[in-house]
């Protein structure tokens, strides 16, 4: 199946789409866990306790960035 230049340029913005998110989902991963990897213990169950047991790692993340540092 041969595709039209209209469906190659349709596809190649689909995929540095998907390329983008990508790189901004590893992104975030990645300042999660450098986050939590550097943060006390203590101040890790402390935000725990007041966030409850509901909250992400990232949503641990950001209450420590905005309110320990």
């Amino acid at each position: 199946m041969k595709l039209t230049k209209r469906q190659r340029k349709a596809l190649t913005a689909i995929a540095i789409i998907a390329v983008v998110l990508l790189y901004g989902i590893a992104g975030r991963v990645d300042y999660t866990d450098a986050v939590i990897l550097h943060m006390p213990q203590s101040a890790y169950d402390e935000i725990k306790d007041t966030l409850g047991e509901g909250a992400s790692e990232y949503d641990i993340a950001k209450y420590y960035k905005k309110n320990y540092r």
